[in-house]
């Protein structure tokens, strides 16, 4: 199966390099304080919680199932789009207008490049960058907006597994992409609020890849 999932542009800059072979997501809802994870089976990724001594018969259980192992991610990133749209747009414009080509730029290379038009025969300045025709301007999009035809980045779920946050190991820090512990926690307190910081150690599944 194929399915889209987000990345900043700094773990997009690390899945590039090769560093990053890890995420870990939320499990939603978060299953009750009082159960206990009994069933994980990794290559279907599915895992199923319930009090201790019992079984899938009684009514205290939760069951969820996740990515499977052969599963490919493409992965959403922000992206640059060439088009013909003006240079002022409103800040909650809806995306369903577009007016773009098939030309892509990412924001996680740099900026798009300057390209002169009859419009602007000396290019733009201050964060602004004009296409060469038939297009008018690159316009910058966050990575919830990507379509699949952008995808550059696909993704083989190589394992799943689901555990509670706080066993990170600093092996799986590296592969997270980052260089230290106080680096990750960091960015995840700033990902995630309550109830899902590292301090509440949410259960989380950790999903491993590799590029194709």
């Amino acid at each position: 199966m194929e399915r889209p999932i987000l990345f900043n542009t700094e773990m997009v800059k690390a899945i590039l390099s090769g560093q990053k072979t890890q995420t870990r997501r939320i499990v939603k809802p978060q299953p009750k304080e009082q159960l206990k994870c009994v069933i994980q089976h990794e290559v279907g990724g599915m895992a199923c919680w319930m009090e201790e001594n019992a079984d899938q018969s009684s009514k205290d259980f939760m069951f969820y199932k996740s990515l499977e192992v052969g599963d490919i991610l493409w992965v959403r990133e922000s992206f640059w789009q060439a088009g013909t749209w003006t240079m002022s747009y409103p800040d909650d414009d809806e995306y369903s207008s577009r007016k773009g080509s098939n030309r892509y730029f990412y924001v996680a290379d740099g900026t798009p490049p300057n390209e002169p038009n009859t419009d602007y025969p000396e290019g733009l300045k201050n964060g602004a960058y004009s296409a060469a025709k038939p297009d008018r301007i690159w316009r910058k999009f966050p990575s919830i907006h990507m379509p699949r035809s952008a995808a550059r980045l696909f993704l083989k779920v190589t394992d799943v597994r689901v555990e509670r946050l706080e066993v990170i190991r600093p092996e799986d820090i590296k592969a997270e992409g980052f260089n230290d512990t106080v680096s990750f926690l960091k960015t995840w307190d700033e990902c995630y609020k309550e109830p899902y910081q590292f301090c509440d150690n949410p259960w989380v599944w950790v999903i491993e890849f590799e590029r194709v």
